[in-house]
């Protein structure tokens, strides 16, 4: 994957997140996610009209919005006539973005979410970006495990920032009580949140999809043997292992000979590579893009959201491992169908492909990002 033009990058105008990982989180049971919003000052009488407010997930904002309305009122009845109002505005510190929500993770102390958002919102002096850990099972029963707030003026651009959040045991009520704690917190101690706030995007890439060998699915599938549909991450075939192989040397043959046309041009400098943690789909990106420069410089990126959707029985799109143990089986599989595929031939050959599987799959970098937990 690669920028398409030769000026690729354009500088976002307004606040763009991207929500990394987290580390040191507390043991729980429930599912993690990361929630936040920016607050800013505004007035109070505009926050009744709810029409402005840029809303993505309709029902928590509405419910958001309504508890700003509540409070406003209190507030002003417990004010009184002694604030200073010009008309009926009252200056307030209040929500004015988009409450967002990142998808779940399994429970972890080192959850990967991976979750760029933007918010639609012009940075302006002032603004506080408040961030929380929160778990929970349900779409709703959410709890807080750790937050923090943080001056959007002071967040360096395009970096990762890696900033100490608040245990909820602090009973910490007030942004001004946040951002004084948070700057004084031991960061090995307690839990952190990696993130970056973007100020160039990539407005086009290309993207080249390669689609896995054949699997023991579709060989059950083709024969008919419906029992073998209901296993688990199915892996490569002999045929499959062979598709692989031959995609490989496809591409490699005419890089030796140097008859590189545009596109293999393109497909050459792409900057990275990533695959389904599946083992079909890494055993086929392991075997079909050996020698790729940015294999051999960067090695593989997993992504979890490059598996099908996974429907009502659909086996084949859950995977049996997590971190390294997604390589280990990937290797042990890999390595068992070879013997298979070479019964008969000379021990000598054998080896030969075993010693093979073995380097590429033990020298390859591989970055587990958000399938370091159950996926």
């Amino acid at each position: 994957m690669f920028p398409v033009s030769p000026n690729p990058v354009d500088e976002a105008s307004t606040i763009i997140l991207q929500l990394m990982y987290a580390s040191n989180v507390p043991k729980c049971r429930d599912m993690l996610s990361v929630e936040g919003y920016i607050e800013r000052k505004f007035d109070s009488c505009k926050a009744r009209d709810t029409k402005h407010l840029p809303v993505l997930f309709h029902n928590e904002s509405k419910m958001l919005i309504a508890s700003i309305i509540d409070d406003l009122e209190d507030d002003e009845q417990r004010q009184g006539g002694n604030d200073k109002k010009k008309g009926n505005a009252v200056a307030l510190q209040t929500i004015d973005s988009y409450l967002f929500r990142t998808n779940k993770r399994h429970p972890s102390p080192d959850p990967v979410w991976n979750f760029t958002i933007d918010l639609q919102l012009t940075p302006v002096k002032g603004d506080v970006l408040h961030l929380a850990i929160t778990r929970g099972s349900g779409s709703d029963a959410r709890k807080i495990v750790a937050m923090g707030a943080f001056n959007v003026s002071e967040l360096p651009r395009d970096e990762v920032i890696t900033k100490t959040l608040c245990p909820i045991s602090r009973k910490v009520k007030t942004t001004k009580g946040l951002l004084e704690l948070g700057a004084g917190l031991n960061m090995s101690k307690c839990c952190t949140l990696s993130f970056k706030v973007l100020k160039t995007l990539n407005q086009r890439c290309r993207v080249y999809f390669i689609r896995h060998g054949e699997s023991t699915w579709n060989e059950a599938r083709r024969d008919g043997n419906y029992r073998k549909l209901i296993h688990f991450d199915h892996i490569l075939t002999p045929k499959g292992i062979k598709e692989s192989l031959a995609l490989n040397s496809t591409w490699t043959n005419s890089a030796e000979k140097e008859e590189i046309d545009s596109t293999l041009q393109r497909f050459l400098a792409a900057e990275t590579i990533l695959s389904s943690p599946l083992t079909r789909a890494l055993q086929t990106c392991l075997l079909s893009l050996q020698g790729h420069p940015t294999f051999s410089e960067k090695g593989i990126k997993l992504c979890r959201d490059l598996r099908e959707v996974k429907s009502l029985g659909g086996f084949d799109a859950k995977g049996k491992y997590y971190g390294t143990k997604i390589m280990h089986r990937t290797e042990q599989k890999l390595k068992k169908k070879v013997k298979e595929m070479t019964a008969g031939a000379d021990a000598a050959d054998i080896k030969q492909h075993i010693h093979m599987i073995e380097n590429i799959c033990r020298k390859t970098t591989i970055d587990y990002n958000d399938a370091n937990s159950q996926w």
